[in-house]
């Protein structure tokens, strides 16, 4: 095998890198990073405003989403977990409609909340 100079960027990082985990030294790996810089990077140059003056800002309903959600696990938990009276026919129908009511306002949240 031929030893030349890599051609593109990525070969040379891969020649440094190899270089730096076969160095066996202190001395040999100062040798790989004596032309890198020694301190931090410099501060990241000031950006533009993501949005024009003015301009609506982004709604982000992740707030609204997190609380109907919560609640909603609220519903469920409370119908599940709840001994409800039995009806006439030894069954209750109440948690059945919580959920019911619970799972239609909850889409609606979503879907208003989404759609704006």
């Amino acid at each position: 095998m031929v030893d030349r100079p890599p051609s593109n960027a990525l070969s040379i990082l891969q020649v440094r890198v190899d270089q730096a985990f076969a160095s066996r030294t202190y001395a040999e790996l100062a040798a790989v990073t004596v032309d890198l810089p020694a301190g931090p990077a410099g501060p990241e140059p000031e950006r533009e405003p993501a949005r024009v003056e003015g301009e609506r800002p982004v709604v982000r309903p992740g707030t609204v989403i997190r609380v109907a959600t919560g609640l909603y696990a609220g519903v469920w938990s409370l119908a599940l977990l709840v001994p409800w009276p039995a009806g006439g026919d030894g069954d209750s129908a109440t948690p059945a409609m919580l959920v019911f009511t619970a799972t239609l306002v909850y889409l609606i949240v979503v879907l208003i909340r989404w759609g704006t």
